[in-house]
């Protein structure tokens, strides 16, 4: 019996189905109201561990998604990008699709078929789409075109034994067991409200809550302390914070002992970083570094949530190594409520999917392990033959307006999604998608380390299909169908014998299934991975109901002491069975070599040579409401605050005599962008704000991504997190404007 509000509709319904959220990678579980199958009520499940009835804006965006007369419901092709779009028969679109992808590959090799992934996109397209890369022979997977500091090359990898990826410590059912909680980097009150709800819980229970980030959010105004620092310097925070833990003995020596190596060298590495020029360099008081500082060193076990859906491509690899540190000293790794937690992490390793095939081995050879789909398009657009991709990227895409006049290069792209977005305006195909109400699977990413089930609940319109129902159709059109063994039906997939056989594939989730998973079947909340024997898919004792079991089976803490890690001899899964503070792991590591450990503060003087040219930083974020693959898709919303976008402060508003609503430009070396102003007490007077997912195919959007505005991409990050600019008002003189602007930000 459950002692919470059962959730019921108020409309007519005669049945109702249990399945899981996913529109972000929360896994809330959901109840479905049906009515002469159709959808009449969607409401959140009270028996399910993670929203116990609760259910944000994105979730229910599904239920106006799924009515949408936007909506693309039949496959579409056309032989050029100035050619107008005809629609077809699905199989009229596969016949297309695979003889441009086998024609293309024949003359340019089948390296130069790239297949674009991305962590938001549903587990089926990034399976399939895995497993068609293998057996057709190309290196170009999904798993490449994710942010580098998460994959095996990784130092985290280094550091842990375990990559990025599948680093979460401890679920949100156990963050109430910490006693202070750092949230590094991101705002989940915006970009995952139901995860935040645990933080929130602990937070009222007396946990102490800190955030470091480059903007004031709602998630900041719930924290016991929150630094809000100059964007792009957060890993210079963490250093400084480790100084002063280090420099006061406010860490843990028995356990850096008994489980770290390499703690002279982070001791040497964070030498210089001293509370006065950290401060200096950050935009911060000393006074308030020093505060959190002791507020962590004082205040155990530690937790660190680094990035979420939406900031996790920004996140490097020095600053997961300082997140990794931070735990390490305080001894918070292995314990109830401590550790790193690392959200949108998932147990399948799509890297492991493509080794092994004598076709690529030799080719995989030659392509740098992680590389992002902008830098190709910026430095050898020619490398790509043929482009297979899912949902919009291309509003997330840096250095937008030279890569998307690259797209236009390619010789043939192919779309899979819902709506004639921005995506869709580059291709020659599109196949239309299924939402996940419409087809089952499992729900893999998220933030709880649990594989879910999601039930198809209605059937879909026209011609849509789900993305592993798509890989498994082309597969067979380019006659390597026998390396997707799940037929069901004549032309029907059967998605509960695909999900099975990855289930039982992948090594950390081999004693899991489909019949174990089932909402339908099972208590609601999956299993917590690694389940790799029956014992794992035990539910755990409750440390609240003493005798009693809980209420999500599987392992509950990671690298419990006296306690191997699964599939491992070892606590840590490294080459010395302990956690490496530099991430060296034993060998030469060669990021590390070339200056890490000789990295200085970053520079603390502001309004440069550059940046009196643009002396403003744009930074941007996610809506509450913000949905990648529909786009901003509230029906109700005002249509004034629908294209409300660029936040400024209003004393840079009163210096450049900007008012509310009106029009301003922002600009750089790389362009220009045009949207109402929000005047914004919250935002720093040296930063604006736009929210991400502009896109000026999509309802509400009229203007350029500011995306479009950003640095060139760099190694270890699909996108930088911020560029500089300058901004100013329709027919103002922009030389007097500027000079009014920089006069002020040199006293701010």
């Amino acid at each position: 019996m459950t002692l919470r509000k059962k959730q019921d509709s108020i409309r007519e319904y005669h049945s109702i189905c249990r399945t899981t959220c996913c529109n972000c990678p929360t896994g809330c579980g959901v109840k479905v109201f049906i009515k002469d199958s159709t959808i009449v009520d969607i409401y959140g499940d009270e028996e399910h561990p993670i929203n116990k009835g609760a259910f944000c804006p994105k979730g229910l965006l599904s239920y106006y998604h799924l009515k949408n007369p936007k909506r693309i419901v039949c496959p579409q092709i056309r032989e050029g990008l100035v050619d107008p779009f005809r629609t077809v028969t699905w199989d009229e679109a596969l016949a297309f699709t695979s003889e441009k992808i086998q024609d293309l590959s024949g003359k340019r090799g089948k390296a130069s078929v790239f297949i674009h992934g991305n962590e938001s996109a549903p587990f089926g397209y990034l399976a399939g789409g895995s497993l068609f890369a293998k057996h057709f022979g190309t290196p170009n997977t999904p798993y490449r075109f994710f942010p580098y500091p998460f994959g095996h090359q990784g130092l985290i990898k280094k550091m842990f034994g375990v990559p990025g990826s599948r680093l979460l410590m401890n679920p949100p059912r156990d963050w109430c067991s910490s006693r202070c909680i750092l949230l590094y980097g991101c705002d989940l009150a915006a970009s995952d409200p139901i995860t935040f709800g645990p933080i929130i819980d602990a937070h009222d229970r007396g946990t102490t809550l800190l955030t470091i980030s480059s903007k004031k959010t709602i998630t900041s105004s719930k924290a016991t302390l929150s630094l809000r620092v100059k964007p792009g310097s957060q890993s210079t925070i963490l250093k400084g914070i480790i100084h002063i833990l280090i420099q006061k003995g406010l860490f843990d020596e028995d356990f850096l002992r008994e489980s770290t190596t390499d703690f002279d060298r982070l001791r040497s590495k964070v030498e210089s970083f001293t509370p006065q020029s950290v401060a200096k360099s950050c935009w911060i008081k000393k006074e308030d570094l020093e505060k959190m500082a002791d507020l962590i060193g004082r205040t155990k076990p530690l937790q660190v949530i680094a990035g979420d859906w939406a900031t996790r491509s920004y996140l490097s690899d020095e600053d997961l190594l300082m997140c990794g540190a931070l735990v390490c000293l305080r001894g918070s790794v292995g314990v109830p409520g401590g550790g790193l937690n690392l959200l949108n992490v998932s147990p399948f390793s799509w890297e492991a999917w493509s080794r092994g095939n004598d076709n690529i081995s030799q080719v995989m050879e030659d392509v740098p392990p992680n590389f992002s789909l902008d830098n190709i398009l910026l430095d050898s657009p020619d490398r790509v033959g043929a482009l297979i991709w899912y949902g919009n990227p291309c509003t997330g895409m840096a250095e937008g307006i030279k890569t998307k006049a690259a797209l236009k290069e390619i010789p043939f792209i192919v779309h899979l999604s819902s709506y004639p977005n921005e995506t869709y305006n580059y291709s020659h195909v599109s196949f239309p998608m299924s939402s996940w109400l419409e087809y089952s699977g499992l729900v893999a990413n998220n933030n709880g380390r649990a594989i879910q089930w999601h039930n198809k609940v209605i059937d879909p319109p026209g011609e849509c299909k789900s993305p592993l129902a798509f890989w498994y159709d082309l597969a067979h059109w380019c006659n390597i169908g026998e390396h997707f063994p799940w037929n069901g039906k004549i032309g029907i997939i059967d998605e509960r014998k695909a999900m099975d056989f990855y289930l039982h594939q992948n090594p950390l989730t081999r004693a899991a299934s489909v019949e174990k998973l089932d909402p339908e079947k099972n208590p609601p909340g999956g299993l917590l991975w690694p389940c790799t024997e029956e014992a794992d898919l035990d539910f755990e004792e409750s440390r609240f109901l003493i005798g009693r079991k809980g209420n999500v089976r599987g392992k509950n803490i990671l690298f419990e002491r006296h306690k191997n890690y699964s599939l491992s001899d070892r606590r840590f899964p490294t080459m010395s069975g302990k956690i490496s503070l530099s991430g060296h792991a034993g060998q030469k590591d060669t990021d590390y070599e070339m200056g890490f450990q000789h990295q200085k503060p970053v520079p603390d003087s502001y309004l440069s040579e550059y940046d009196i040219k643009f002396p403003l930083i744009l930074t941007t974020g996610v809506l509450v409401d913000f949905v990648e693959d529909f786009g901003y898709f509230v029906t109700d919303r005002d249509t004034w605050t629908a294209n409300m976008m660029v936040q400024i402060n209003p004393r840079i508003a009163k210096v450049l005599g900007i008012e509310n609503r009106e029009i301003i430009t922002i600009e750089n070396d790389r362009g220009t962008i045009s949207a109402p102003a929000w005047l914004n007490e919250d935002l720093d007077p040296r930063v604006i704000f736009c929210p991400e997912g502009f896109d000026p195919y999509q309802p509400h959007m009229g203007c350029e991504s500011p995306l479009s505005l950003f640095d060139e991409p760099v190694a270890n990050s699909e996108k930088k997190s911020f560029t500089m600019v300058t901004i100013y008002k329709a027919g103002q003189d922009k030389p007097k404007s500027k000079q009014n602007l920089v006069r002020f930000l040199r006293n701010p």
